[in-house]
Order: C-alpha cells, then structure tokens, then sequence
C-alpha cells in the first residue's frame, strides 16, 4: 500500500522515467475497479478541490491511454508465451521425423540357397531349350553361340518371371486375407489355395522343359531306361519345388519389409504435415508479434505523453497551492499513526455511513 503513496508522492519531486507509473492490473480491465478507486481516493479527492479539470483529465486520458498500452503489452506476452511454446514442438517433431527414417527397415542378405537353387534352376531350363532349340552343349560350334546365349538369357527372364509371379500372389493373399502374408506355402497347398496350383503348374513344366535336356546328357543306354527316366523327372521335380518354396519364402519377409516401410513413411509424412501447420502458426505468430510491437511502441509513446502532459499541469498547480498541499501531508501524517495500515477498508464505518478516512474529511 505504501507503493501507492509513494507513487502520488513521486509526481511532485521529478518526471517520471520512460513509462507512466499506473498499476500492472489497470490493464487487465476498462475502467478501474473499486480496490484501485479506494486507494487513490485521497488524492482524487485533492485534485477535486483544488483542480477538478486535472481529476477529469487524469480519468478521460491518462488512465485510457495506460490501460490501453498495458493491455497490448499483455497481449505481445500472450503471443511471445506462445512462440515459445510453438518452437520445442517443432524441434521435437524434426528429431522423430528423423529417428523414424533412421529406423527404416532393411532387408537381409539372402542365403547362399536362394542363390545357387535359382541358378541350378536356371542350369536346368538353359538344357531344356538347347534341346528344343536342337543345340548340343556337350560340343557347342561358332554357329551356334547365338542360339545359346538366346537360351541361357530365356531361361534367366523365366525363373526371374517365376520368382515375380509368386511373390505378387503373396501380396494378393496377404491383401485378400488378414495376417495371410504368414501363411506357409504346405498350408496352402493343404487348403487348395489358387497359389498352391499356380505353384504345381509351373513345376509340372519346369519338369517337362527340363528332363529333355537332362535326358540328352545320360549315355544312350542309361537315357532309354524308365528308371532312369523317372530319377531325373523326380529330380527336377525336386529342384523345381525347392526353387518355388525358396521364392514364396523370399516373398514374405520383403512384403513386411515393404508394409512396415510403408508404414514408417506414412508416419514421417503426417509428422511433415503437421511440422508444416506448425510452422505456418509460426510464421503468423512472428507476423502478429512485429505488428504488435509496433503498436505497442504507438501506445506507449502516446501513455507516455498523456502522463507527462498531465503531470506537469499537476506540479504546477501544486506550486499555485502550496500550502493546501503542506496540510495534505501533514493530516495524511497524523492519520498514518492513528491506523498503521491507512488503505485498510473500514467496513464498520462504511456500514454506519462514515465514508473513508482521509485528510479532507478527517475534521467531518
């Protein structure tokens, strides 16, 4: 409270520095409220008698201009809280966009058997269009390098055409049916799924594409014999359902490293997205503070002047009426001893009709 006094004390000794001296909470509402009206009750009840063109002055201009700028001032602090708030997040954001693209997922080297099986495969349909295509490869002449190097690249497309074929039957499975991209190739096959047959399709004629050429590298006399002839049906029948096995196992773990890439890049571009509408309020944030400064500076500069202008005109009147001023000061004394603390609101005397105490209406 003593604040106060010292603060209506402060207009008669010098100017004020570079803001007016008006309470932190007059910016809080339009006019002022009844705790702020009690405590410079006295010095309005001053200005009241001895300059009451000063008393409406100081309500129509000074405390509008204050408040006014106070209110702005609150604001620009709204705006800055903010700002401040808004930055850790897009920070944060940043590094999660990055750990999630460092977490992308790889997929593992394969095995030496799912290089060598599609080769052997590939071994074995290069000796079955060389037989269809008449070549013998046991003793290949100039002429017929060309026909060869047509099988051998024929029989790499086929197994890699193979090897694509079932892995797109994989992603449909898994597409058409919930967790199916875990489903065996043997439980299909018991269930008659369309990819067993699709599978038993192309081993039946990787059988019959390759035995020719097999056939053709036995001796004569072993070739014509049906043992023999069923080892080597049997044997590529055998090689050709390894091969198939090995691509739908392959297939499974690339489409989850897809899915599960797939779903790390939806998560990055969602955290862009709002990493973007973050940076925007940002942007409008940066744009409301500079345009907020400015007023703020306006405001101010304008509270600043409608303080001075007033308080001059206070100290002049208060060395026209020195005297009257000396008697505030002393009666504002003796009061200050009867009641230690002279804001206190006395509500025993409001409620009997006394009024406050102050040094004109001490004597009443």
């Amino acid at each position: 409270m003593w604040l106060w006094f010292s603060w209506i004390v402060s207009m008669f000794d010098s100017l004020f520095g570079n803001y007016p001296c008006i309470p932190d909470r007059w910016g809080e509402q339009d006019q002022l409220d009844d705790e702020s009206v009690k405590y410079i009750q006295w010095f309005k009840e001053l200005l009241l008698k001895l300059a009451p063109q000063l008393l409406d002055q100081l309500n129509r201009s000074v405390i509008p201009a204050a408040i006014e700028a106070k209110k702005i001032a609150n604001k620009l602090e709204s705006l800055q809280q903010q700002k401040t708030e808004i930055l850790p997040e897009i920070a944060d954001a940043k590094k999660r966009v990055k750990r999630n693209w460092q977490k992308m997922p790889k997929l593992e080297e394969k095995s030496w058997l799912h290089i060598v099986f599609p080769i052997g495969l590939s071994l074995m349909l290069v000796l079955g269009i060389s037989e269809i295509l008449g070549i013998d490869i046991q003793s290949l002449t100039p002429d017929q390098y060309p026909l060869f190097i047509l099988g051998l690249g024929g029989a790499i497309f086929i197994n890699i055409a193979e090897s694509e074929s079932i892995t797109l039957h994989v992603q449909y499975i898994h597409a058409s049916k919930k967790g199916a991209a875990k489903i065996p190739f043997w439980q299909l096959m018991k269930e008659g799924h369309p990819a067993f047959y699709l599978a038993l399709v192309i081993i039946i004629l990787e059988i019959a594409f390759a035995t020719p050429g097999l056939l053709n590298l036995l001796p004569p006399s072993l070739s014509e014999k049906l043992l023999w002839q069923l080892v080597v049906m049997l044997g590529a029948g055998l090689a050709a359902l390894v091969n198939v096995t090995l691509a739908w196992g392959a297939a499974l773990p690339k489409l989850e490293n897809k899915e599960e890439k797939l779903k790390i890049v939806e998560e990055i571009e969602e955290k862009n997205h709002q990493i973007n509408r973050q940076v925007l309020v940002l942007h409008n944030l940066e744009e409301q503070i500079q345009e907020t400064k400015q007023i703020l500076s306006d405001r101010t500069a304008r509270a600043i002047r409608e303080h001075r202008r007033w308080e001059l005109s206070v100290k002049h009147c208060m060395r026209c009426y020195r005297q009257a001023v000396k008697k505030f000061y002393e009666q504002y004394r003796e009061i200050q001893l009867e009641n230690a603390n002279i804001y206190a609101y006395d509500k025993s005397n409001i409620e009997q009709g006394n009024g406050h105490k102050t040094p004109l209406n001490k004597e009443r």
